[in-house]
This record gives structure tokens, C-alpha cells and sequence, in this order.
């Protein structure tokens, strides 16, 4: 099951990334803490292509400690580079028993 998030897409500004970076954040907190069923939790880390906010979000959702993470907001307009670029680093900043793209 996957948490609530927020995607700023392809051209989105630093405010809006930021936006949906934080709220994705907070919406993983909400799912985990109501969270009550046995299906396995994943958050979403967010944070455009900025490799800053991409390195923020993953490390507040694995301060939530759940059973795995996802790697969101790609393919959302993006040219491929850009997409191979996140994909080149952001797999590193989760845990490796739990890493999913």
C-alpha cells in the first residue's frame, strides 16, 4: 500500500517542489500513524530533481521507519537524462532491504 503524495511535476518551481516534498512528508506520517491493516506501508519520496530536496525526503521517510519506499514524481514530463540522473543516485538513499523504484 502506498502512502498519500504530492507530485510537482516537469518545470514545477522551488516553491512548489518544496510544497509537495513537505506534504508528501506529512501525509506519510498521517498513513503510517492510521495505518491498520497487514499490508506492508511504502512511502514515497518526493523532491523534483533537485538532488538537495531528494535527499531530504528520503531521509524523512526513513525516519518513519516503514516497510519500504518508492521513488516518486519521475516520468511526469521529464526528459529521460533528467529521469536517468535521479535514478543514478536517489536508489542509495534508501535502505538497501527495502529499496524499490
Amino acid at each position: 500500500m502506498m502512502c498519500f503524495d504530492d507530485v510537482a511535476g516537469w518545470g514545477a518551481d522551488d516553491a512548489r517542489r518544496r510544497e509537495a516534498t513537505e506534504r508528501s512528508l506529512v501525509w506519510a506520517r498521517r498513513c503510517r500513524d492510521a495505518h491498520v491493516t497487514a499490508q506492508a506501508l511504502f512511502g514515497i519520496v518526493q523532491g523534483g530533481f533537485e538532488e538537495s530536496l531528494r535527499r531530504s525526503s528520503a531521509a524523512g521517510m526513513v525516519e518513519l521507519d516503514l516497510p519500504g519506499y518508492a521513488l516518486g514524481g519521475l516520468s511526469v514530463g521529464e526528459p529521460r537524462a533528467v529521469r536517468r540522473e535521479v535514478l543514478g543516485y536517489a536508489p542509495g538513499l534508501l535502505p538497501a532491504d527495502s529499496r524499490a523504484t
